[in-house]
């Protein structure tokens, strides 16, 4: 089963199914992780941007389908729950991980 990745999370990527484990670690790693957030970040940014154009226009009475605008803002929605709830249990994650060193 595939499942797509979010058009506003660009750093994400599809899923295929494939659950072998994650090979890179250490600083190259760290690096790669840092890289892949920022780009759901910079993703998420631009279509907050683009759901923000689409809604003025859609005030503004220069859009054509207001489903664009609807649609737009759905994404952003989503993308913004998503990245929220990563969020939230990578800070869960982290409270665990020094609850086990006390």
């Amino acid at each position: 089963m595939d499942i797509q990745a979010l058009a506003g999370i660009s750093g994400l990527s599809s899923l295929n199914g494939d659950s072998s484990p994650l090979r890179s670690t250490g600083a190259a790693g760290a690096t790669d992780f840092a890289s892949q957030l920022t780009g759901a970040v910079n993703g998420l940014q631009e279509a907050k941007s683009k759901s923000d154009t689409l809604n003025i226009q859609a005030v503004s009475g220069n859009l054509g389908d207001i489903q664009q605008a609807t649609i737009a803002a759905a994404q952003v929605s989503t993308s913004l729950q998503l990245a929220a709830a990563i969020r939230s249990q990578a800070v869960a994650g982290f409270n665990q991980i020094l609850n086990m060193s006390a």
